[in-house]
């Protein structure tokens, strides 16, 4: 089958902006990842900045992407926190900056609201383009800030926002202290956290745009096409709606110069959660999936060559994504498990987090009160051990390694199922063990009072999964390979593969798909029906008369109905032998609702999308 080309977003600004490697400069930078700075490239053209900032610009995003990662904190020296900002600086030197600006948080050891930022400027024309760097890696004991929720008036992320106010009144200083006037362009890019606070900070910048009144001074002059944003597997920490009387909302057109790039199989960007009114400014663009990518197998080895380049793949290991399972039963030795008809990654953690927000975190008083102060001071304590530099999954999986054996799970899923007011106390005693295990030693009863709260929010998201029906979304946790598996898609290498791969400037003929990530569900229901899903000529899914089952799609069954899970711009065929059947079909927006329900033509049986 040939890669269907479909020319939207990615495509069209392949077309605008594109240009081959021969005639743009590549340079070598450093980035941090866990103890250890490793070699990578980009390549950079001051012509990246000559259009407009409002067309996603696939080598920008790119160079932006490797720009981020070169402002993690450096481990070149490991108990120098003074210099940690050295692989951005000697980056921007290369790219032709000057006048290099740090803030004191980047100079010392974080602690738990502090942010890292850079500053440096180049000449472009008759403009100032300014760079403004982030630490959006190895920021120990900041990640506190990232369960910083809070409940504001003005509905922000509390944490990310006082970050984004700091990265706003960093720049202001900096032009004031470089007397910069006229016309400016502003370059920022940031990951992880460092993407939330800048899609904050930027999205300010487009209201002060919007409403006349710029947030940087009145020496600089700048329109909206002049800043160009891209935050990369950013949380999300801006309210759906902006102003008192519901005026706008921070994905209208204004602030479509701000380019998140989520990866819906990375834990990260589904915090702080949809269901807690939490959401980005500006325009998500979805990389590549099996659930929003028709014929994504065929794109596949091209963002895995990228990823497998990589100077650090040995220490990262191969791809792991594409060979997640979800399971409705433990995975032991002795027992192979009943398989969830291939669940992604990305659809356990969707549900994963929608039952941890309506279940456990509830709203954002109650959240609050009940978990954030003890979640920020043992979050503080794990981080600022310095035992741990990147994701919070890779906590979970150092705890797993060292400590869970099949017989401890069993004992917390039997409270769970069975005697769920002894989960917390029982939780508690594991926890600490295997923090004790990997070196993280605390007070017992302080380390109670604090977490206490936060594994209550746990039980309650486990219990009304299991109630729900949803038991995949808690046993496909149970498996080291898949917590490897989830851990891996917060990798920022994978971010740059999928973006080399989609990059005219690294790959001939770049992959370019619909970045909506819109996908189609299909539910048939009624008694179990016999029926078959084809693409041309190959079933990619077959629910047989006696009960038997083949998938090569994501999909659901049950004694009630079967849901079928594919790209929105597929073209597939159903054959449905009970003709009493009711078959309907969503098209579903990964990260927000269901957008519409959409009639299918029949005929005897047959259904096309």
């Amino acid at each position: 089958m040939k890669l269907k080309r479909l020319f939207i977003p990615f495509a069209m600004t392949a077309l605008l902006f594109g240009c081959t490697n021969a005639s743009v400069p590549q340079y070598k930078f450093r980035h941090q990842q866990a103890r250890n700075d490793y070699d990578s490239s980009l390549f950079y053209s001051d012509d990246f900045f000559k259009d407009s900032s409002i067309p996603y610009h696939p080598s920008l995003a790119t160079t932006s992407e490797s720009f981020a990662m070169a402002s993690f904190a450096s481990c070149a020296e490991l108990d120098n926190y003074k210099r940690r900002y050295r692989n951005a600086e000697d980056l921007l030197k290369k790219l032709g900056f000057e006048s290099f600006s740090v803030n004191h948080d980047y100079e010392v050891k974080p602690g738990m609201d502090t942010i890292g930022l850079i500053h440096a400027k180049k000449k472009i024309g008759d403009a100032t383009l300014i760079a403004c760097g982030i630490r959006g890696g190895n920021y120990e004991r900041e990640w506190a800030s990232n369960f910083t929720i809070g409940n504001r008036e003005d509905g922000f992320h509390d944490g990310f926002k006082v970050a984004s106010d700091a990265y706003i009144e960093s720049l202001r200083q900096y032009i004031a202290s470089e007397n910069i006037t006229g016309p400016i362009k502003l370059w920022a890019s940031g990951y992880s956290r460092g993407g939330a606070v800048i899609n904050l900070a930027f999205g300010r910048l487009d209201e002060g745009l919007r409403d006349k009144k710029p947030l940087l001074g009145d020496n600089v002059t700048y329109t909206a096409d002049d800043l160009y944003c891209y935050c990369f597997e950013p949380p999300m920490g801006a309210p759906r709606i902006r102003g008192n009387d519901g005026a706008f909302t921070v994905h209208s057109q204004d602030f479509a110069n701000i380019h998140n790039i989520v990866n819906i199989n990375d834990p990260v960007p589904y915090v702080a959660m949809k269901e807690l009114d939490f959401t980005r400014y500006g325009v998500d663009y979805f990389l590549p999936d099996p659930l929003n990518t028709v014929h994504f197998e065929e794109y596949a080895p091209t963002m895995i060559r990228h990823y497998h380049s990589m100077s650090n793949h040995a220490a990262l290991g191969n791809y792991l994504i594409s060979d997640f399972e979800s399971y409705t039963g433990l995975k032991t030795q002795s027992k192979s498990p009943y398989r969830a008809y291939r669940h992604t990654q990305g659809m356990i953690l969707q549900g994963l987090s929608s039952h941890l927000s309506i279940s456990g975190a509830k709203n954002k008083p109650f959240y609050t009160e009940n978990i954030q102060k003890g979640l920020r001071e043992v979050l503080s304590l794990v981080f600022g051990s310095g035992l741990f530099r990147s994701s919070l999954i890779d906590v979970g999986l150092a705890l797993v390694n060292d400590l869970s054996s099949f017989e401890e799970v069993q004992f917390l899923l039997e409270d769970i199922q069975r005697t769920p007011e002894f989960f917390v106390q029982d939780a508690c005693a594991f926890l600490q063990n295997g923090l004790n295990e990997v070196g993280v030693s605390m007070d017992a009863s302080t380390f109670v009072k604090d977490i206490s709260g936060f594994l209550e929010a746990i039980k309650n998201t486990l219990v009304s999964a299991f109630l729900n029906g949803q038991s995949e979304l808690i046993y496909s946790l149970f498996s080291k390979d898949n917590l490897k598996s989830m851990a891996s898609g917060h990798y920022s290498e994978l971010c740059q593969a999928h973006l080399r791969a989609m990059d005219p400037l690294w790959t001939t003929n770049p992959m370019t798909f619909d970045s909506q990530g819109h996908y189609r569900k299909v539910i048939v229901q009624g008694d179990l029906p016999e029926c078959r899903l084809l693409s041309g000529d190959t079933t990619l899914f077959a629910c047989r008369d006696d009960g038997t089952v083949e998938s090569q799609i994501p999909a659901t069954v049950s004694e009630e109905a079967i849901e079928l899970y594919f790209p929105k711009d597929a073209h597939y065929t159903l054959h449905v032998a009970n003709k009493d059947a009711a078959v309907f079909s969503d098209v579903v927006d990964l990260w927000n609702d269901r957008l519409l329900q959409e009639s299918i033509p029949c005929e005897n049986g047959i259904y096309q999308f």
